[in-house]
């Protein structure tokens, strides 16, 4: 797949593409492995389809407080009071 992708992406032309191994992905559980590039019509749709889905899981933890993907994508700046992690 992702040599298809890549020579999509260089017009064509069919470069050698060098493979390495992914031994991170054997932690990945259920969770694919790829990702199907036709399935969305950008980074930015399928980032908010994964933020919907997943809107009630902790985006960030720090300083013993935190904020989820829902709490993320209400954000409307950095200061704004629903940005300030809650403490969890």
């Amino acid at each position: 797949m992702w040599t298809e992708l890549l020579q999509r992406m260089r017009g064509g032309r069919n470069l050698q593409v060098r493979q390495t191994a992914r031994h991170w992905t054997g932690a990945y559980g259920d969770i694919p492995t790829e990702i199907d590039p036709d399935r969305y019509a950008s980074v930015v749709e399928l980032l908010d389809k994964a933020m919907k889905r997943f809107h009630d899981k902790v985006a960030f933890r720090s300083f013993g407080g935190s904020l989820t993907l829902a709490r993320l994508t209400n954000c409307r700046a950095p200061s704004a009071p629903i940005c300030s992690p809650s403490s969890a």
